[in-house]
C-alpha cells in the first residue's frame, strides 16, 4: 500500500486528485464507493477521479466560478459529495454544507449569509429554493440530483442544472490552474454558533484542514498503534462505512480520510442503527466512527443478531464519554482493542485533544493535547491564566484554528485573544499531567446528537408567534440525543397551549431543533440587568428540579 504524504502547503485537491490518480492507474476498476441501500451503482476509483476533473472543468469554464465563490452542498449522504467538493477546491471555490432537510427559513438564512453562488441539492428541494430566490441575490445556479417532478417555470435568472450531466462531461482540468495559498485561501465554510448568537460561517483554510489530517495521522501512528501490537500493519485495502452526515465536518473528514487511503467505502444515505450493524458484519468493517449516543445502542443489540467481531477500533467525537460507556463497549465487542475519543470543535477543524495509551486516561478526562496544539485555561473575569486543577475558560491555538467568522469582524475579534488563542467558550480544567476535563459551557450552543443548535435561532422564531411575548431556550439532558432544546415562554395571550407552540415550530425548524426537551410557561424570562438571558440559572434550576 502507498504511503500518503500530506503537504499542508499544497491544497487539498492536490492530495485527493494525486491519490485517486494513482488508484486510477493501479486499480481502475476497483470500487471506491458503494451504496448501503442501492441508491447508486458501485463507483470505481477511475470514475471518482474523472468526475472530479469533469466537475472542476464545468465549474471553471461553464459556470465561470472564481476564487472565493461559495458552493453550498445540501444533500443526503452520497458519493457525489466528493466531485462537488473537490471540484470546487480545484477552482478555488469555498464549500459550505447544509442539511438537506433544512426548512425554508433555515435555508434562506444559510444561503444568504454565505452569499452562495451555487447550491447542489436534491430534485425535491429545487422548488423550495426557487421559492425563496428573491431573498438570495447571490445565487446563480441550482445543481440537482434526482428526477424533477415538474417543469421548472419560476427559475427566473437562476439556471437549474442536472448534476449528472456535470460529472459526465470531459474529465479535463489541470488542478494547478488556479493558484492557492493554503494558509490564507478558504477551503470550507461550515456553520457554527460559536459562543453565542445565530450560526456563523467558520472560515477553514486548506492549511487548517490538511493539518487536521496530519495531526490525526501522527497521533494514530505514533501514540496509538504502537500500544496494540495485535493490530498488524494494514497490507491490503479494507471496507469502511460512513453514515455521519457529510455536510458536517466530522462526517466529511472521515469520508476523505478513507478515500485517500484507498479503502472501499459503503455509504449510508441516512443513519439506521440496525443497518449500520448489519453493514459492519457483512463487510467485516474493522473501524467505525461513533457519537456517544450510539454506544448504548450497540450494547443493547444481541450478539446473536450482530456479532461485530470484525471491529478492532472505535473513534468517538461530539461529546464526552464516561468510563462506564467504554467498559460496556469492550464487553460487547469481543475483539475491540481501543476506543479513541477526545475534544474538538468546528472552529478547530476537528479535534484538539485525544486520549493517549501510554497510561489509563483519568476518569472524566477527555484526553491530552494533540501534537502541534497548545492550550490555556483562563479566568473568564480577569482574562488571566490559572494554574492546574483550577476551572476557567479553555483557549486553544494551533495550525488547525479557523481564520475567523465569515463576514463578521466583531464575532471574530471577540473569539480570539490578542496572541491568537481561540476562546472556546467551554469551562474546563487541566490537571498536573496535562489531562483536560470539560466542566461546563460558557457558550450557549445546545448539542443534539453532536449537532449544534443555537438557542437564539429558536428564540427568534418563537417570538414571531403573536401569542408569545418572550422566550428563552436551553439545552437539557436527554438519554437518547445527549441534549434537547427546552423553551421557557412568556405568554402574550393566556389561551396559548403547548400544542400550538409545537405546531408553530414543526415546519419552521429541522427535526433535531424541535422542543423535545419540553415547553414551560413562565411569568418572565430570567435575565441580568443588561437584558441577557441567564441560561445557566435556568439550567441549574431545571437540573435541581429533576434530581428531586
Amino acid at each position: 500500500m502507498p504511503e500518503i504524504d500530506i503537504d499542508p502547503l499544497k491544497p487539498l485537491h492536490h492530495l485527493v486528485v494525486g491519490a485517486l490518480g494513482y488508484y486510477s492507474m493501479t486499480r481502475p476498476n476497483e470500487t471506491a464507493f458503494k451504496s448501503a441501500t442501492d441508491e447508486f451503482p458501485e463507483v470505481t476509483f477511475k470514475e471518482v477521479y474523472d468526475s472530479i476533473l469533469a466537475t472542476a472543468n464545468y465549474y471553471y469554464n461553464t459556470l465561470q466560478l472564481e476564487k472565493g465563490d461559495v458552493v453550498t452542498i445540501s444533500l443526503p449522504n452520497t458519493w457525489h459529495y466528493v466531485p462537488a467538493y473537490i471540484g470546487a477546491s480545484c477552482v478555488g471555490a469555498v464549500v459550505s454544507g447544509m442539511n438537506p432537510r433544512a426548512t425554508s427559513l433555515e435555508t434562506t438564512y444559510l444561503l444568504k449569509d454565505a452569499k452562495a453562488k451555487v447550491v447542489l441539492t436534491t430534485a425535491e428541494n429545487v422548488e423550495k429554493i426557487l421559492g425563496i430566490k428573491e431573498d438570495l441575490p447571490n445565487l446563480k445556479y441550482i445543481l440537482y440530483l434526482g428526477d424533477l417532478n415538474n417543469n421548472i417555470t419560476n427559475a427566473g435568472k437562476i439556471r437549474v442544472i442536472d448534476f449528472e450531466t456535470v460529472i459526465a462531461g470531459p474529465a479535463e482540468f489541470n488542478p494547478a490552474t488556479v493558484p492557492i495559498n493554503t494558509k490564507t485561501d478558504l477551503l470550507s465554510l461550515p456553520y457554527s454558533s460559536g459562543t453565542t448568537g445565530m450560526p456563523k460561517g467558520v472560515m477553514i483554510t486548506h492549511f487548517n484542514f490538511l493539518n487536521q489530517l496530519i495531526i490525526l495521522g501522527t497521533h494514530l501512528k505514533d501514540y496509538v498503534l504502537p500500544f496494540f501490537p495485535q493490530l498488524e500493519k494494514q497490507t491490503r485495502f479494507q471496507f469502511d462505512v460512513q453514515y455521519l452526515p457529510f455536510y458536517h465536518s466530522y462526517g466529511f473528514t472521515g469520508l476523505i480520510a478513507k478515500l485517500i487511503k484507498g479503502d472501499t467505502t459503503v455509504i449510508m444515505k441516512e443513519f439506521n442503527p440496525d443497518g449500520l450493524l448489519r453493514i459492519i458484519d457483512e463487510y467485516k468493517i474493522p473501524q467505525v466512527n461513533l457519537v456517544p449516543g450510539l454506544f448504548d445502542l450497540i450494547c443493547s443489540r444481541r450478539s446473536a443478531d450482530y456479532s461485530l467481531a470484525s471491529l478492532k477500533s472505535v473513534a468517538c467525537g461530539g461529546a464526552a464519554l464516561t468510563p462506564e460507556q467504554i467498559e460496556k463497549l469492550h464487553e460487547r465487542l469481543p475483539n475491540l482493542c481501543y476506543v479513541l475519543h477526545g475534544y474538538g470543535l468546528t472552529e478547530a477543524s476537528g479535534a484538539s485533544h485525544m486520549n493517549y495509551f501510554k497510561e489509563d486516561t483519568p476518569r472524566g478526562a477527555v484526553g491530552q493535547l494533540l501534537s502541534f496544539m497548545k492550550h490555556r485555561i483562563v479566568d473568564p473575569e480577569t482574562q488571566q491564566e490559572v494554574g492546574p486543577e483550577v476551572v476557567g475558560e479553555l483557549w486553544i491555538r494551533g495550525p488547525t484554528i479557523m481564520k475567523g467568522y465569515w463576514g463578521n469582524e466583531e464575532a471574530t475579534k471577540a473569539a480570539f485573544a490578542p496572541d491568537g488563542f481561540l476562546k472556546t467558550g467551554d469551562l474546563a480544567k487541566v490537571d498536573k499531567q496535562g489531562y483536560l476535563y470539560i466542566i461546563d459551557r460558557l457558550k450557549e450552543v445546545i448539542k443534539v446528537n453532536a449537532v449544534q443548535v443555537p438557542p437564539a435561532e429558536i428564540e427568534a422564531l418563537l417570538k414571531q408567534h403573536p401569542k408569545i411575548k418572550d422566550a428563552a431556550v436551553i439545552g437539557v439532558p436527554h438519554k437518547v440525543t445527549g441534549e434537547a432544546p427546552r423553551a421557557y415562554i412568556v405568554k402574550n395571550d393566556d389561551s396559548l397551549t403547548v400544542d400550538e407552540v409545537n405546531n408553530f415550530t414543526q415546519d419552521k425548524l429541522s427535526k433535531y431543533k424541535q422542543l423535545t426537551g419540553g415547553i414551560e410557561f413562565v411569568d418572565e424570562v430570567l435575565k441580568n440587568q443588561t437584558g441577557k438571558i441567564l441560561r445557566h440559572k435556568l439550567k441549574e434550576a431545571y437540573l435541581r428540579r429533576i434530581q428531586t
